[in-house]
């Protein structure tokens, strides 16, 4: 019998009993390297014709190869046939000149166009080849459709615009420049140009807007004719129609804009509710989430501003900041749930600055610090600066303060001032004013225990520190009325001015004046004026060093530097002048009571207008009694002239001459009691003038006696 051959690939088929001695051949090369070539053969085709391939059976053809690889130049579309039956071929089209190739069945069938460059996979499929995958770049003249995906430029089939999904830029559009990947991405477009669009619905009912980038499902979706406007995210301004220069970042971002123009919204649902409103900016999750048609708010943080509604010009960074502000305007808040309740009523204007300051006001205050009017509602036109400044304030306005904890503890107080750390910490009174915080050593802040007194003025570290109830006080200065507690009409200006003090209506002016007293209605003006009074009461004391160390004499004035220096308990005593009453005049008051003492040693001249005219009423005197004293005691004492010395170690003369007596010759005289010469300081002896009017007037006397006693004897003398 004679050797047959297989009906697609022309492989022998030997029978029985034949081919003996040359079976080993036929195998290999007619079953084989034909099988071999089959699988994985190339035909080289290289000519610039129609070509029809070869089909030996039984020996090498060029049909039979796995691979056809078409090369060479070609001037024309050149169509190769092959045999009209079932095989699977890897088309390669590396020719040069830009033609395509055709490969058809005999017959001619249709066949398969494969373009220049191009590689595929076809197949005979029972009528004609037809091509099941491509492997290079597909190259039509016509948008092309891959598994029911539409590639191409779109319907207007400009050359710039780019078209990539079902119904993507399906309008006839003049447009350039545009790219919509994405089922009925920009399928309405006619003339907008150099859009972007990437996502399901991005896009779709833009017309003639044009620069809009659109990322996401449903992306700009509405957007008809806005231009340059940016959206990313599924829905990020959704529902945009007309407005232009707006930008959406994040789901929803921005979803409800209609008109609303230069617009930022990064964050999902960010201006999520926002309608017509312009030029505002939120960053963070449904920050400005409300918004409708508010316009210039800026909110950075997750749900900053989240309830603003119609209110423009506001500002809120930070967590839930100015959360609830609804339609108060031009308000601003910084931190973490800064004004949190936002502002209902008024007309805003609040700054609030600090981690949960001014959490819950409703009105115009403003607040800088952690907690800084923490617990305000309803109070207004507060202002609080520092750690947990008016903290507690609740309902009470027209208050100030500024420092850390300052005025820490009102809440319903009124028209507090408050300057310093835990100045008015424990304050709950109306109208009390505090300077100074605590210093360095912590000795504590200006009317820092003050409860409940009220018209207080305290200006410096822990003045009025440790008062409670006490009212109508004014400290000046570090612990000025530090231990007041309950005293009231105090005023104290100077460091430690009425320091120990608890008692009503003294006045205290300089350094550490009436540092110790605790006294009432004394005054002191001076550094160091009285500053070791202690229960002295009434004092008048002015000047440096004025009463330096009077403690419990009462109702004494001091007047001048260093007056009454000495004195220490008397009462009722006047010194005028620097030194008076002190080694440097003529008296020196120590415990004495009821004296008056005038100017220093050094005085040279004392003038006054008039005379002194003195008491002299008899019904001021008692214990009547003579003049011992007369004419010989003035025969005694010698008058003289002499000038004061400058100092009783000096020669030199002081002042103009005058005439007098020596105060030793009289005392000498009178004797233990004396009354002319003032001996209660036998060291600084004093001269009494008037004291010597009634010896002169007895000496007169005892002369007219002795004149009448003469004329008498010369009366005789003549009569004899």
């Amino acid at each position: 019998m004679t050797t047959a051959y297989t009906s697609l690939l022309g492989l022998a088929l030997p029978v029985t009993g034949e081919l003996s001695g040359t079976w080993g051949d036929t195998v290999n090369n007619s079953i084989t390297s034909l099988v071999d070539t089959a699988v994985a053969g190339t035909t080289n085709v290289s000519a610039d014709s129609n070509v029809t391939l070869t089909t030996t059976t039984g020996a090498s053809n060029q049909a039979r190869q796995a691979i056809l690889l078409f090369s060479g130049a070609r001037t024309a579309i050149r169509t190769v046939t092959a045999p009209a039956q079932s095989k699977i071929y890897t088309v390669i089209n590396a020719t040069t000149g830009g033609f395509a190739v055709q490969l058809v069945g005999a017959g001619p069938t249709t066949g398969v166009t494969i373009a220049n460059g191009a590689r595929a996979t076809v197949a005979w499929n029972g009528s004609d080849f037809v091509e099941l995958t491509r492997f290079s770049n597909l190259t039509t003249y016509a948008d092309a459709t891959i598994y029911g995906l539409t590639v191409g430029r779109g319907a207007g089939a400009v050359s710039t615009n780019t078209a990539v999904g079902a119904s993507a830029l399906a309008a006839t559009a003049t447009g350039i420049r545009n790219t919509g990947v994405g089922s009925s991405s920009l399928t309405a477009l006619t003339s907008g140009a150099e859009n972007t669009s990437v996502g399901f619905f991005g896009l779709t009912s833009n017309t003639s807007g044009a620069n809009n980038t659109a990322v996401g499902s449903q992306a700009l979706s509405g957007n008809t004719t806005g231009s340059a406007n940016t959206a990313v995210g599924q829905t990020a301004l959704a529902f945009n129609t007309t407005a232009s220069y707006n930008t959406a970042v994040g789901y929803q971002a921005g979803y409800s804009n209609t008109t609303g123009q230069i617009n930022t919204a990064v964050g999902a649902f960010a201006l999520y509710t926002n309608s017509t409103g312009a030029n505002n900016s939120a960053l963070g999750y449904t920050a400005l989430y409300l918004n409708t048609t508010g316009s210039t708010n800026t909110a950075i943080g997750r749900e900053a501003l989240y309830s603003n509604t119609t209110a423009d010009n506001n500002t809120a960074v930070g967590y839930q900041a100015s959360y609830g502000n609804t339609t108060a305007a031009a308000t601003t808040a910084f931190g973490y749930r800064a004004n949190y309740t936002g502002q209902t009523s008024g007309n805003g204007g609040s700054t609030v600055m600090g981690y949960q300051a001014a959490y819950n006001s409703q009105n115009l205050n403003d607040a800088f610090g952690y907690e800084a009017l923490l617990y305000t509602t309803t109070g207004f036109t507060n202002v609080a600066v520092g750690f947990q400044a008016l903290r507690s304030n609740t309902t009470a306005g027209t208050n100030t303060a500024v420092g850390y904890q300052a005025a820490y503890s009102g809440t319903t107080a009124i028209g507090v001032n408050a300057f310093g750390k835990n100045a008015l910490y424990s304050n709950t009174a109306n109208n009390n004013y505090a300077f100074g915080g605590t210093d360095s050593t912590a000795i504590g802040a200006a009317l820092s225990s003050n409860t409940t007194g009220t018209r207080n003025s305290a200006f410096g570290g822990a003045a009025l520190y440790s008062n409670t109830t006490g009212s109508n006080n004014t400290a000046i200065g570090v612990e000025a009325l530090i231990s007041n507690t309950t005293a009231g009409n105090n005023v104290a200006v100077g460091y430690q001015t009425l320091s120990s003090n608890n008692a009503d209506s003294c006045v205290a002016v300089g350094f550490r004046a009436l540092n110790a007293s605790n006294g009432t209605q004394n005054t002191a003006v001076g550094s160091g004026a009285g500053d070791v009074v202690t229960t002295a009461v009434g004092s008048a004391l002015f000047g440096y060093n004025a009463g330096d160390k009077l403690t419990t004499g009462n109702y004494n004035t001091y007047i001048g530097r260093t007056a009454g220096e000495n004195a220490t308990t008397g009462e009722n005593n006047v010194c005028l002048g620097f030194d008076a009453g002190t080694t440097a005049s003529p008296f020196n008051i120590t415990t004495e009571s009821d004296r008056v003492v005038v100017g220093k040693n050094t005085t040279t001249n004392a003038y006054i207008k008039v005379a002194w005219t003195v008491t002299s009423d008899i019904r001021d005197k008692i214990d009547f009694d003579v003049v011992p004293h007369g004419l010989d005691f003035l025969r005694q004492i010698t008058p003289t002239s002499y000038y004061m010395r400058t100092s009783r170690e000096s020669e030199v003369r002081h002042g103009r001459k005058r005439y007098g007596y020596k105060a030793q010759d009289i005392l000498a005289l009178e004797g233990e009691n004396p009354v002319i010469i003032d001996n209660e300081q036998p060291d600084h002896l004093k001269y009494n003038g008037e004291a010597l009017v009634p010896i002169l007037h007895n000496a007169i006397k005892e002369m007219a006696d002795m004149i009448d006693q003469l004329k008498a004897e010369i009366a005789t003398l003549k009569g004899n």
